[in-house]
């Protein structure tokens, strides 16, 4: 899979992206929710983290999982993936789960996000879940077809970040 359009290129991701996609995961995060997330979310041990899922869903990935990166100047700017639901709430009827979309704010407005959704749900059924008061994100997958469907969960390790489901129906019909 790889294609190339506004600038950036959209690639699966390998081995020597590892460390890149770590610091841009923990990154994004910072970016994104840096005034509801205590910092511990965004230092080292982040990093840590990050970087053995990346290893993981680089080395080992999921049946039925595609994940993409898009990259501007040979630079890893983003990543996205989707697959099998993994949330362990009930999912919807029918659909891929949006797993992770994430673009460094300087490439926001670029198109990259756009084609890494394309990428990897398509047009597919699908739902996601989105940080409650992230409006640009809900603006952006409203966009694309989803919803709130009403279903909305803490998370666990920080009660007061809520997340919210977002559901797209099948778009071919």
């Amino acid at each position: 899979m790889s294609g190339s359009s506004g600038g950036f290129r959209l690639r699966e991701p390998d081995a020597g992206d590892v460390e890149r996609l770590a610091r841009i995961h923990v990154q994004c995060w910072e970016q994104t929710y840096g005034t509801q997330l205590p910092p511990e979310f965004f230092g080292e041990r982040a990093v840590e983290f990050r970087r053995r899922l990346w290893n993981r869903m680089v080395n080992d990935s999921a049946p039925g999982s595609r994940t993409v990166v898009a990259e501007r100047g040979g630079e890893v700017v983003g990543f996205a993936s989707a697959g099998d639901p993994i949330s362990p709430e009930d999912p919807p009827p029918a659909g891929t789960e949006l797993h992770m979309i994430y673009l460094l704010a300087e490439h926001h407005g670029s198109s990259a996000g756009q084609a890494m959704l394309d990428a990897v749900v398509g047009d597919r059924p699908a739902f996601l879940w989105v940080a409650t008061e992230n409006s640009r994100a809900q603006a952006f997958y409203l966009r694309n077809g989803f919803a709130l469907d009403g279903l909305e969960k803490p998370d666990e390790r920080v009660p007061s970040f809520r997340e919210s489901r977002m559901v797209r129906p099948d778009l071919t019909r």
